[in-house]
């Protein structure tokens, strides 16, 4: 039962920062509305805005690995004490 908890769990996490990830980059891939629809901004410009958005959304994604498993092995040793407390109760 507690390795399906934690599979369960897993999965959840890698989907969640999967569907940001692929929100982030679609949100970069959008147009801007603003100075881009009146011509303002150079190509050089645009790339260097693509290469920032694409930091971001890497390091977005990274963060939320590590909070992801962050909170996976919290939960691990709540249950893994919880276990312990329950051993220590039947002897």
């Amino acid at each position: 039962m507690r390795s399906r908890r934690k599979i369960r769990l897993r999965y959840a996490a890698a989907a969640l920062v999967a569907f940001l990830a692929v929100v982030v980059v679609g949100l970069s891939i959008l147009p801007d509305r603003g100075a881009e629809a009146n011509g303002n901004l150079a190509p050089t410009a645009l790339n260097q805005i693509a290469r920032r958005n694409d930091l971001a959304a890497a390091e977005a994604a990274a963060h939320l690995r590590a909070k992801s498993e962050a909170n996976a092995r919290a939960a691990d040793s709540q249950r893994d004490a919880e276990d312990r407390a329950r051993e220590q109760g039947r002897h």
